[in-house]
């Protein structure tokens, strides 16, 4: 599984058909996005985080593909 973050968009690999979750949490580990929560086929996809409603600070990109996860660190400047 493979995790890219570059202009407010998400991107990631699956190898399979799988559940895919990608949220993004504040520090207080409150759900202030929910970018993907569907199954998805195999292959490259893509998710654009809008963070225009959002005050500068640091976020955490969550991605769950089957019973796999990843977690990122993001910093939103404005």
């Amino acid at each position: 599984m493979q995790m890219s973050c570059w202009s407010g968009t998400n991107s990631s690999y699956t190898p399979e058909a799988a559940n895919v979750r990608l949220y993004v949490y504040n520090v207080n580990g409150q759900v202030v996005a929910t970018l993907v929560n569907d199954h998805t086929e195999a292959g490259y996809h893509s998710a654009v985080f809008n963070s225009d409603n959002l005050p500068s600070g640091v976020y955490f990109a969550n991605l769950q593909v089957g019973g796999n996860q990843m977690v990122k660190k993001m910093v939103l400047s404005k």
